[in-house]
This record gives structure tokens, C-alpha cells and sequence, in this order.
């Protein structure tokens, strides 16, 4: 399991150091929001949204219609699914999945995940300037002008920020709304993708080429499940499974798939032998379960990890930012489509409300219910997480 080092503290702090003597430097140009939210207007990049939202109209246009789509469908159905696993929460809480607050390093209460700070400092930082710049470039396709850009902080979380003029945008037809408010998401989803291609088509094979897979480390275990009983150890490497080695995680994978639940097996790891008996699957009854979260170790060849020692330690830390970015943005982006009122998806809806309620005090009032009752679907969720076995 990944730690907090002390350079990453020693880095973090001066990092929060800095942005508070600049917070406090320039105090007087903020604009505070919700006394939690600091908005700083540098006005970069105006000239380049304006010229290529107007230069390739159409093409953005083509593409925020078909976005508008992409993300009306992720908000309904990221909707359903976290409605449907607040039931499992109630219901069949053996199934249900865990969803945790990730905070860019600070490993909280009983989250299997940690986020490098740095990795997740830096991912968020590409994941706004991509997702506003997305905004920006899409208002100015709608001849929407661009007031402002900028950064910010959110708590202790960086932002960037762009404002487009509320009173034209208010004034454009609905579809073009929502094209804008679709950009964002979209533009987090697709960088997403086209990093996990980047990853599998150029990471992974370079990592195949450096690397010798020798076992699956646990880096956590689901509370009260069949391995945490024996009294193994975050951290130990899990060798092989009676007697059948798992260096690699399909090798682990399908070794379980091949024992049936009820069976006792033993796990030899890195400290020891382990005799446990596999429970059932809670999602698939026919399948054994030990309640691990795995990770692949490794360790570089010989012949590289002499030669290039510092370089494969520089690659590594990349290749970890860009899973991070990854998953950040994907997460981003699904997350930006709920209908919340602040959120994108929440822009999209109203819009949607527009179209059938003519009557804007019952459209806000449908709003704020919306919003709230997915909020409090979010907060069942993250809470059932921690309070679940």
C-alpha cells in the first residue's frame, strides 16, 4: 500500500505554504463564493477559446449535440446505479459497492485507496484546465463571450475556472446551453479514454518489457472476509495458492475461479503460510471469495534496473500519474453529469425542465428536489460504505 512519504509531506506542506502567501497576497482581487470557495480572474487563454470555438464552429458543434447525449445517459444511469446500490446498502448490504472520499494524500478511514498527493494534485490540475477550456471553446462556438478564466481554490483543493457571459448565455436557445454544459464532462470522459489507449498500447508494453511480475501484494481486505481472519498483513506478498503460483494478478484471478466456496485453501506468502476456507462471492455465488484488494509487485530486471536505475524510477512515477489521470478525469466527468444544481448535469437537467415546465418557480422547486434527493442518495452511499460490514 502506497504511503505518505516524508518528501511528499515536506513538498505538500510547501506547496499549501505557498498557495496561502499568494492567497493572501492577492486577497483583495478574490472573489469569495460560499466562504469556501476563492476565485482569482488571469484571464489566460481567452484568445485561444475564442479563436477555436469560432474556427471550427460546426465540428463543436456537431460534437457537443452528440455530447448532450453521452451525458444525459451517464447521469441517468450513474443516477440509477447509485440509487439501486443505496438499496443493497438497506437491503442485501453484502453486495453492495463501497464508495469512497479519495483526498489527495490523506488515506481515510477504512478506504483500501490512496492518492499520491502529487499524483493527485497534478491530475485534477489537467482535469480542470481541460474541462473548463472544453466550456470555453464551446460558448465561443455558440458566439457566447467569454468574460473571464482563472484559478482558484476549493477548500484545499485547486481549481480553474471559466465565466461566460451569463446574460447572452441565458438568452441562447436551450440546445446551445446544453451543448456548453455537456463540453466539460465530455472533454474529462474523452481524455480518459484516449489516456487509458496510451496507457495499454504504450505504458503497458514498456512496463512488459522492464519489469518481472513475482506476486500479489495485499493492500487491503474487506472487513471481517476469510483472509483477515488468518491474521495476514497489509503488505505481504501472495505467492502462490496451494501450491500454484500467483505472480501475476490473472494467474491469481483465475486460480481462485478454479476452487469452489467452502473449500480450504492455503496462501503462501512472502512472511508465511495461511489456512483459510473460501466464503461465496456476494456477487456470484459460484465463485470463491477471500475478500483481498490486490496489487501486482514487481520489480525491474536486472540488467535494466542497473543501467537506468533513476530513469525507471522517473517512469514509474509517470506511469502512475497516468493511471491517476485516468481514473480521475473518467471520474470526473461521470460525477459532473449528475443532475445536482452546481453540477453540469444539474445545468442539463434545468434545461430539460425548460422544455416542459414554463413555469420557472415549479421548474426551480422540481430543481432543488432533484438535487437534494441525489445528494442524499450520494451521502447514504459514501456513509453505507464505512458502516457496512
Amino acid at each position: 500500500m502506497a504511503e505518505f512519504t516524508i518528501i511528499e509531506l515536506m513538498t505538500a506542506v510547501a506547496f499549501y505554504i505557498t498557495i496561502a502567501f499568494l492567497m493572501y497576497k492577492y486577497r483583495k482581487k478574490a472573489q469569495v463564493e460560499g466562504k469556501v470557495i476563492f476565485l482569482y480572474k488571469l484571464n489566460y487563454g481567452l484568445n485561444f477559446m475564442k479563436k477555436a470555438g469560432e474556427k471550427l464552429k460546426p465540428l463543436w458543434k456537431i460534437i457537443g449535440t452528440i455530447g448532450v447525449i453521452v451525458i444525459i445517459y451517464f447521469m441517468l444511469n450513474t443516477t440509477w446505479m447509485f440509487y439501486k446500490n443505496m438499496q443493497d446498502i438497506f437491503i442485501k448490504p453484502e453486495t453492495a459497492e463501497k464508495a469512497y472520499i479519495i483526498i489527495p494524500g490523506i488515506q481515510t478511514p477504512g478506504s483500501p485507496i490512496y492518492l499520491p498527493f502529487w499524483h493527485g494534485i497534478i491530475s485534477l490540475l489537467i482535469c480542470m484546465v481541460i474541462h473548463e477550456g472544453a466550456h470555453g471553446i464551446a460558448s465561443a462556438a455558440e458566439k457566447i463571450k467569454i468574460k473571464a478564466s482563472g484559478v482558484g481554490m476549493f477548500l484545499f483543493i485547486p481549481l480553474a475556472f471559466v465565466e461566460p457571459d451569463t446574460k447572452q448565455m441565458m438568452k441562447s436557445k436551450i440546445l446551445s446551453q446544453m451543448r456548453i454544459a455537456s463540453a466539460g464532462p465530455l472533454s474529462n470522459i474523452i481524455l480518459a479514454f484516449i489516456v487509458l489507449l496510451f496507457i495499454a498500447n504504450v505504458v503497458n508494453p514498456a512496463i512488459t518489457a522492464l519489469v518481472e511480475l513475482n506476486g500479489i501484494t495485499v493492500e487491503g481486505f474487506v472487513e471481517g472476509a476469510p483472509l483477515q481472519n488468518t491474521g495476514i498483513s497489509i503488505g505481504e506478498i501472495i505467492l502462490s495458492i496451494n501450491d500454484i503460483e500467483t505472480m501475476n494478478y490473472s494467474a491469481f484471478s483465475y486460480t481462485l475461479s478454479r476452487i469452489a466456496p467452502g473449500t480450504e485453501i492455503t496462501i503462501n506468502t512472502d512472511k508465511g503460510n495461511y489456512v483459510l476456507t473460501t466464503a461465496e462471492h456476494p456477487q456470484n455465488s459460484s465463485l470463491s471469495y477471500i475478500g483481498v484488494y490486490p496489487g501486482q509487485n514487481w520489480d525491474y530486471k536486472q540488467e535494466y534496473s542497473q543501467k537506468y536505475g533513476f530513469w525507471l524510477d522517473v517512469f514509474k512515477w509517470f506511469s502512475e500519474l497516468l493511471v491517476w489521470l485516468a481514473n480521475l478525469s473518467l471520474i470526473l466527468g461521470i460525477m459532473n453529469s449528475l443532475p445536482i444544481g452546481i453540477a453540469d448535469g444539474g445545468r442539463i437537467m434545468y434545461n430539460l425542465l425548460t422544455l416542459f415546465i414554463k413555469n420557472e418557480k415549479i421548474r426551480n422547486q422540481i430543481m432543488s428536489i432533484i438535487t437534494y434527493g441525489v445528494i442524499t442518495i450520494i451521502i447514504i452511499n459514501v456513509a453505507g460504505s464505512y458502516l457496512i460490514p
